[in-house]
């Protein structure tokens, strides 16, 4: 069965999966969603991962079952996603922040040490509102976390004090 890497989880390849046309959920065994039929429909259990959502229906951590590694999500106070943080056991891995134009995002930075520069950088390039590419590869000298717009008056840093706690 082959593979693709994608963060700290894989995505398997060559698998089926049984699907209601009434409930347009996954009906394969071992699969579980929050609050029954009548819930929200947000996927808990895909058999390899526990999702943990907030009461607004933000994904907020995945757990890789029989592993110690996690990720918590970040938002906004605009509800975006701003940072990834990814876990082995307890010890914090490394941070992925979303650097922003408006709605758009344009960047990611990744550090693996808090205030060193970025290990890791992606570009998004946007043609008539569309993604158009991604480039990537190993960042040089940086000067710590990225800085996002604010809507306002030039940029604001993008901390965990600008973000919403994972609780």
């Amino acid at each position: 069965m082959g593979s693709t890497e994608a963060g700290l989880f894989k995505a398997e390849t060559n698998f089926s999966l049984s699907c209601s046309s009434v409930t347009n959920r996954i009906t394969s065994a071992g699969y579980q969603y929050d609050g029954g039929l009548t819930g929200n429909g947000n996927l808990t259990d895909d058999t390899k991962t526990t999702l943990v959502y907030d009461p607004l229906n933000r994904l907020r951590s995945a757990a890789i079952k029989n592993t110690v590694g996690s990720e918590q999500y970040y938002y906004g106070a605009g509800g975006e996603r701003g940072a990834v943080c990814r876990y082995s056991s307890t010890n914090l891995q490394s941070v992925t922040y979303y650097v922003r134009t408006g709605a758009q995002v344009v960047a990611e930075e990744t550090f693996t040490l808090a205030g060193t520069p970025p290990d890791h950088v992606k570009a998004y390039l946007y043609a008539g509102g569309n993604l158009a590419a991604t480039e990537e590869g190993d960042a040089g000298a940086g000067s710590g976390p990225p800085a996002v717009p604010d809507g306002k008056s030039g940029t604001t840093p993008l901390r965990a004090s600008k973000l919403d706690s994972a609780g």
